[in-house]
């Protein structure tokens, strides 16, 4: 008896373990909106903040910014509580789509990388992240003309109206935001 009752309530365990949803983000009710007061509106104003602050670039079909939007946004309820601080301020920026105008018109104003390197046809390597992040670090880069972009999601750190570093894709963003 004891091993049919077992038998009949263990497939409900397995299924209850699974929500058949591979979309870590799908789940979230919260969205951008919910915190428009820290939306960035003005390219323009990249290096205007004061002090240590972020700005996190996202955009709405980028699927990687939907897997790490709870990660994002459980970081900037922990700031608003004071549990984490970091940052003086962390901002949004949603980008637009790369083919309409004003997608253009924003990488346009950036030292835009796109995702495939243009002259070999194949992504950019680690390395030659790093190496753009070092050179930028290096000048000390406060325009944007000068401040590479490679596409989303992408944590930009500015430290007293200059470039700081950045933190690329999906997973070294997950860990930065847990580690700071």
């Amino acid at each position: 008896m004891n091993k049919k009752l077992i038998l009949l309530v263990l497939p409900f365990f397995f299924l209850a373990s699974c929500n058949g949803n591979d979309d870590p983000g799908a789940d979230e009710t919260r969205t951008y909106e919910d915190y428009k007061a820290t939306h960035y509106r003005k390219i323009d104003d990249f290096y205007s903040g004061e002090g240590k602050y972020c700005i996190y670039f996202y955009q709405v079909s980028c699927s990687h910014c939907t897997n790490i939007k709870s990660d994002v946004f459980n970081y900037m309820d922990a700031q608003d509580a004071g549990k984490k601080s970091y940052f003086n301020n962390f901002y949004f920026y949603c980008l637009s789509g790369s083919s309409t105008g004003e997608g253009k018109l924003e990488r346009g104003t950036f030292d835009y990388k796109s995702p495939s390197n243009l002259d070999t046809g194949t992504s950019w390597s680690v390395q030659e992240i790093e190496s753009f992040v070092k050179n930028m670090q290096t000048n000390k880069v406060n325009t944007t003309a000068e401040t590479c972009l490679f596409g989303t999601p992408s944590l930009y750190i500015i430290e007293n109206n200059c470039f700081g570093d950045l933190v690329y894709g999906e997973t070294n963003i997950k860990n930065f935001l847990g580690t700071h």
